[in-house]
């Protein structure tokens, strides 16, 4: 396949978004509008370096220096430098942003962005975006990804691309299949084939939970909890409101929370706790990655879980298989609301780079075919984010390559029942989203762990609610 398009170069106009930090008056920069020559066919022979800041850990790191290897096969005079970044990313950008060393691309997520959209340290995407899509041979095309997870790129999620997603973020309930094969003997239940497979239901789940606490409580595992779900987690929490039909907020921006759906929510998050299934809502775990939990909700990648168990385990990676680990979807409702959690990682341009084309090109080459297997081949098997690599055994796709005895299209099952990051939060109040999210977790709190009445813990949430709206 062509990577990059014919001849196109055209001038833009790019608009930067606001450098808006806390409000409407404090800026970290002034207010940009660069006018810039948008060139979406670089020469093969051009020489740069490309500066790439990423979160440090080694998975990371790996996945852009695997990345610079493709991109190297069609501009090999392109010395890419990977930045690892240690501490807060938003916080380690803005100081970058201070000392005027920003790097040409930089990592961010969906969280990430609702503080760094409004910084005015993001270039926009839009002018590249019109380029591609004016010219004669169109090779690159939003509609080639999963919009769930492409819309989470962009300024209030609703205009402006910012960022470039790396794979589709999806939440999954990874679990311990030794121990539901342990606990389906000594219920004499199957439950991997009775209860747990893709699209399985709340009540499903709960119903599993309840012979897996049995077998616990029977065979010396009474301390154990089964599930590390991240409750606190919007991700997680999110789809679980948004499932019983709760919004945030009415057109007319009127807080909507305090309704029959986030009562249901509230109960069924203090399920998890009260009959041990899960432990204290932001406390104690069952320690999945230990071998002790039978169930973990996580958007990680199934290699990494495998390697926990293995070592859980003391066997060689080589020799799990589906008798040890596996996983499943994100448990839904019911199939008249399905919604599972998501979120995204990715990439954007700096708005102070002097290789804004070079950067493109190489966001462009990392939304590839052969971009999305560069990630997968440097160890990390997350889903891509192109709707084209969803078969997880096709040996083309390599983000599936070597793992095909596991139930790898959990990952991209029921793309369309994704519960982004609260967008009602980002629509009505783009600058606290943050702060909204996480009232909404301080209310789930108050009541499964203080032991507010639920009225108390919504109403709490809604005064705060309607607090940062008007702040």
């Amino acid at each position: 396949m062509r990577l990059f398009n014919k001849v196109l170069s055209v001038l833009f106009t790019a608009t930067l978004i606001c450098g808006v930090a806390t409000g409407c008056g404090q800026r970290t920069k002034p207010q940009m509008g660069d006018e810039f020559e948008v060139n979406v066919n670089l020469d093969p022979q051009i020489s740069a370096t490309l500066t790439v800041s990423c979160d440090a850990s080694n998975d990371e790191q790996n996945i852009i220096r695997e990345l610079a290897k493709g991109f190297n096969k069609y501009y090999p005079n392109i010395d890419v430098k990977v930045d690892p970044m240690s501490g807060e990313l938003v916080s380690t950008l803005m100081g970058y942003a201070g000392a005027g060393t920003m790097p040409d691309i930089f990592q961010t997520s969906s969280f990430t962005m609702l503080d760094l959209q409004e910084t005015g340290i993001i270039l926009s995407l839009e002018p590249y975006l019109k380029a591609e899509a004016q010219a004669d041979e169109v090779t690159f095309t939003p509609d080639d990804f999963y919009q769930n997870f492409w819309i989470l790129g962009q300024k209030n999620f609703n205009g402006s691309q910012l960022m470039i997603p790396r794979a589709a973020d999806q939440v999954v309930c990874h679990y311990n299949a030794k121990i539901i094969r342990a606990a389906s003997e000594y219920c004499k239940v199957d439950l991997e084939g009775t209860y747990i497979k893709n699209g399985w239901t709340w009540d499903d789940f709960l119903k599993v939970c309840e012979y897996v606490r049995d077998y616990y409580d029977n065979n010396g595992k009474q301390n154990n909890y089964l599930l590390d779900g991240f409750l606190d987690w919007e991700a997680v929490y999110n789809p679980i409101l948004e499932s019983f039909g709760v919004e945030y907020f009415d057109e007319n921006k009127n807080c909507t929370l305090d309704c029959e759906g986030t009562r249901k929510a509230l109960d069924l998050v203090k399920n998890l706790i009260d009959k041990r299934y899960h432990g204290a809502f932001s406390g104690s775990q069952a320690n999945f990655a230990g071998g002790q939990g039978a169930f973990m909700f996580h958007s990680q990648d199934a290699t990494t879980q495998i390697k926990n168990l293995a070592i859980a385990n003391r066997m060689p990676y080589e020799d799990m298989d589906e008798s040890y680990y596996n996983v499943v979807t994100f448990p839904i409702i019911d199939e008249k609301n399905p919604k599972i959690g998501c979120g995204v990682s990715g990439y954007s341009i700096s708005s102070d780079s002097k290789n804004r084309d070079i950067a493109w090109a190489f966001l462009k080459f990392m939304t590839t075919k052969e971009g999305q297997n560069c990630i997968a081949d440097a160890g990390k098997n997350y889903p891509p984010i192109r709707k084209d690599m969803k078969d997880a055994k096709n040996p083309e796709n390599h983000w599936g390559k070597g793992l095909e005895c596991y139930n790898m299209e959990a990952f991209v099952w029921g793309g369309d029942h994704n519960a982004i990051t609260p967008t009602s939060f980002i629509t009505v109040r783009p600058a606290r989203s943050s702060d909204m999210t996480e009232t909404i977790a301080v209310m789930i709190g108050n009541y499964v762990d203080i032991g507010y009445t639920k009225d108390k813990a919504i109403g709490k949430a809604v005064a705060s609610l309607e607090y940062w709206l008007e702040y």
